[in-house]
């Protein structure tokens, strides 16, 4: 099938795109999704409340965080290395290493990660204070740079980095534990969306002799396909003109090529297996095919569609492609009518949170696309809870537990039907002294994030005057950063 390159997404990366309506098609039940897919998701939905009924509640930690102090110096540095692994205290440090340069930080907290490569990293961070500089120091993972007491450091091209930690680690109150075990409850931590490594960002594979490509000659092989006209961009008006022509001409083409297929496919169930070949071919090589998956959701099964799907991580030609988004909504829908609800939550959410490898839901796109909060909400989900789940940090949360970005998750609360609810639970969470210093300022900015978002400006500004009010009870005079 010839992946048609329509004019708007040449013109896309140059120049702003025209709002839209809607990103995605429109059911009858005003969501994304039709009533069919909703009523079997709400089936599952129900038996997941009854599983998370029935856990043993789990104890989660908050971050490790506290004071540390921060040295770096270009010279000596071997010295420099052998006397932190012995120990040294910092003011002895400081007199044998006069040159050194000392920053006291009064708060940092510590997490880990793994790059796109795969790589393990400890990072130490500060608190992200409303204009104040942030600090942040990534280490490769080794268990003597793994601590929450004493000395860590990392070496490189611009000299040794040190710090020496006074950090605490403490439980997440029960309340709070209770919604990040809702989050691994209905998105298991186990499971992936994606059955290729991040690095593997192939679009398309059709090399010649394959089995794909052999199903992919037959499937194009309809007489009368227009030709596709010349771009010329000093007649961009006429080049329109004609280019719009050329969609029509293509898609009423397109529309009599598969007619032709279909009864094809019918008549001889050789055409069949050869499709079966190229996908068994390429689901066991691990070889996207967009053009493929097309042929698998109409001629075979959604599970194997789905499968083919998995494999293709879409980047997008520009932050304003859609592509990475409707690839998303397509895995939605499949592991929706697969009944495979952690692939469906996860590619959800992914649109919800814009979690792409390259970032497509800027502000200026919001005119034309939604959050999709209400399709969580028609499912019956504990929608607040499980988003508010995934805005809390915990050390010990496995590597594929969900996280939300606060600012998108914070536009997409904006659209709750209980917005006041919602607002003194996040009110309560700030001021909560039970709850660790790094949550307590993470509920700040996704309150901040959800008030942005609101339309009603009257309860924005009455919003405003009680959220000031929240952040003056965090320690340190860290509120004072959000009057600035």
């Amino acid at each position: 099938m010839k992946v048609l390159l329509l004019l708007p997404l040449l013109v896309m990366c140059g120049h702003a795109a025209s709002a839209q309506s809607t990103e995605f098609t429109i059911h009858s039940n005003g969501l994304i999704y039709n009533e069919q897919t909703m009523n079997r998701l709400s089936h599952i939905v129900d038996s997941m409340h009854i599983r998370f009924r029935n856990c043993e509640p789990h104890e989660y930690k908050a971050l490790a965080q506290g004071p540390a102090t921060y040295f770096h110096l270009n010279t000596n540095l071997s010295q420099a290395r052998e006397a932190i692994d012995n120990n040294i205290t910092p003011e002895a440090f400081l007199t044998r290493f006069p040159e050194a340069t000392m920053e006291k930080l009064p708060w940092i907290a510590k997490d880990g990660y793994r790059d796109y490569e795969d790589v393990r990293f400890v990072q130490y961070f500060s608190m992200p204070l409303q204009n104040d500089e942030e600090f942040e120091l990534d280490i490769p993972y080794h268990s003597s740079q793994d601590k929450i007491k004493g000395w860590v450091y990392q070496q490189d091209d611009d000299g040794l980095s040190a710090l020496y930690l006074d950090l605490e680690e403490q439980p997440l109150p029960f309340s709070y534990a209770h919604l990040v075990q809702y989050v691994d409850c209905m998105i298991d931590s186990t499971a992936t969306l994606y059955l290729t490594r991040a690095s593997d960002m192939d679009h398309e594979q059709q090399d010649q002799g394959t089995k794909a490509s052999e199903f992919l000659s037959f499937a194009n092989n309809f007489e009368g396909m227009p030709k596709e006209p010349d771009y010329d961009w000093d007649k961009e008006r006429e080049s329109r003109v004609k280019y719009r022509k050329y969609q029509k001409q293509y898609e009423e083409w397109d529309q009599k090529r598969l007619q032709a297929l279909d009864l094809k496919m019918k008549a001889d169930p050789v055409h069949l297996g050869l499709l079966r070949s190229a996908v068994q071919e390429a689901i066991s090589g691990r070889r996207a095919n967009p053009a493929l998956e097309f042929y698998v959701e109409r001629y075979l099964s959604p599970v194997q569609a789905l499968q083919m799907k998995r494999l293709r991580r879409v980047m997008g030609l520009c932050s304003m492609d859609r592509a990475p988004r409707l690839h998303a909504v397509s895995i939605c829908r499949l592991a929706a009518e697969t009944a495979q609800w952690d692939i469906f939550l996860r590619a959800h959410l992914d649109i919800m949170n814009d979690n792409f490898s390259r970032a497509t839901d800027g502000s200026y796109a919001w005119a034309g696309r939604g959050t999709y909060l209400k399709e969580l909400e028609a499912l019956n989900i504990q929608a607040t809870d499980l988003l508010l789940g995934t805005c809390l940090l915990a050390s010990n949360t496995g590597d594929n537990h969900y996280y939300g970005d606060i600012g998108r998750i914070g536009r997409a609360l904006a659209e709750t039907g209980n917005k006041t609810a919602l607002e003194n639970r996040l009110l309560s969470m700030i001021q909560d002294p039970t709850l660790d210093r790094y949550n307590r300022l993470r509920m700040a900015y996704l309150f901040d994030n959800y008030n942005y978002h609101l339309k009603d400006e009257g309860r924005k500004k009455n919003n405003i005057e009680n959220f000031l009010k929240a952040v003056d009870s965090l320690p340190d005079k860290i509120g004072a950063s959000f009057r600035k």
